[in-house]
């Protein structure tokens, strides 16, 4: 698939509907995205800073999700930087707003950035790299949002030494159709994609700023790579239609 820019909105909405996945290069503009950046590596230090305090001032929530696979929810990181650095949160709140405008210059006004929804994950290990799922019932998301688009932006370059996303483009179409998953299991398996999903993969490069869109019923995964010694920290801010 081609890169898509926000100023070709034609070729994005062509794309869209046809895939229900597009990469949009320079989707943060230089200054927003060392501000992301920055946001980012602050919150990471901070966390690891408190993560085993005693007794505890991260909440439940927040040092769960950093302890277990070093991810960052927003939702309960907003509230936690309310307090202990309202700076920081004013950063992120800058970023998000950028994001907002964005993303409403690429579909239309009625979308917000849902903080339930929205994570920072940081890879370290092929051991927690997610196998084929959608979001819908992976994430969650069914149980609370008729309809969610993940903006996927990686602060590395990915896509050949660092790994990005597996997508199969128009996958949502089928996948909305089938019975979500229930239970703790909410992956598929190579062989049932094969069987049930056609269609050829995509393996985005991206750079730091770029996006990757794709809706909550597109089956996606971590590109596999074969090496196991390599990091790279992405964001998934999710949008919602307004209320």
């Amino acid at each position: 698939m081609p890169e898509i820019c926000t100023a070709e909105q034609d070729d994005f909405s062509q794309a869209w509907q046809r895939n229900g996945t597009a990469k949009v290069a320079a989707f943060l503009s230089p200054q927003e995205l060392g501000e992301l950046r920055g946001a980012v590596d602050a919150s990471y230090e901070l966390l690891r800073q408190h993560a085993d305090d005693d007794p505890p001032t991260l909440t439940e929530y927040l040092a769960d999700h950093y302890k277990r696979w070093e991810g960052i929810w927003i939702k309960e990181l907003r509230g936690y930087l309310e307090h202990a650095k309202p700076d920081l949160l004013a950063q992120f709140d800058r970023v998000i707003a950028a994001a907002e405008r964005r993303f409403r210059a690429l579909f239309d006004q009625k979308w917000r950035l849902e903080p339930n929804f929205t994570f920072v994950r940081r890879h370290r290990s092929t051991r927690k790299y997610l196998p084929w799922h959608i979001d819908a019932d992976a994430a969650g998301i069914i149980n609370a949002a008729d309809y969610c688009i993940n903006t996927w932006l990686p602060l590395d370059p990915v896509g050949d030494v660092l790994p990005s996303l597996e997508l199969i483009p128009g996958s949502n179409k089928t996948m909305r159709r089938i019975p979500s998953l229930v239970g703790k299991e909410k992956s598929r398996s190579d062989d049932w994609v094969k069987s049930n999903i056609s269609g050829e993969s995509w393996i985005p490069h991206a750079m730091p700023g770029d996006a990757i869109l794709f809706d909550h019923w597109t089956l996606h995964r971590t590109q596999p790579m074969l090496r196991d010694d390599v990091m790279r920290t992405s964001c998934e801010f999710r949008f919602v239609r307004t209320s």
